[in-house]
């Protein structure tokens, strides 16, 4: 079978499963960092242990100077990814993928996968199309 998206609404950051602390979803596509250092966008998906697994999603720089995404393994309490600026790889014209490859540790049965994740400065990112796919 064809690998499935394990993000819910994948291109709606409005939708109720894109979890946010300090973070206004302006629209389906628009974050606005309200909390510079203590805020995330994220979304928490069941994993297998020991599996390779790519988060994606398509951004483009608005306002903020520092978006950075993560990957959190909430079995352990632990970043598997840990606050990564993706600032350097998008830009304000075009949309532009940004990946994150990761392997779940051994026992890891959950994570989440932020779009934002203590970024630094407040400001708006556009993103979309995000996938988790194994």
């Amino acid at each position: 079978p064809a690998p499935s998206n394990l993000i819910v609404s994948p291109s709606d950051l409005t939708n109720a499963a894109w979890g946010t602390v300090g973070v206004t979803v302006t629209n389906p596509y628009t974050f606005n960092v309200t909390t510079s250092g203590s805020n995330f966008l994220k979304q928490t998906v069941a994993v297998t242990p020991g599996a390779n697994y790519t988060f994606s999603f398509l951004a483009k720089l608005g306002t903020l100077t520092a978006p950075m995404y993560a990957v959190y393994d909430l079995t352990h309490s632990a970043f598997i990814v840990s606050a990564t600026s993706y600032a350097s790889q998008i830009n304000a014209t075009t949309w532009t993928s940004v990946v994150v490859p990761f392997t779940a540790p051994a026992g890891c049965t959950s994570v989440s996968v932020y779009v934002s994740s203590n970024s630094t400065g407040t400001g708006t990112v556009l993103a979309t199309n995000a996938s988790l796919m194994q």
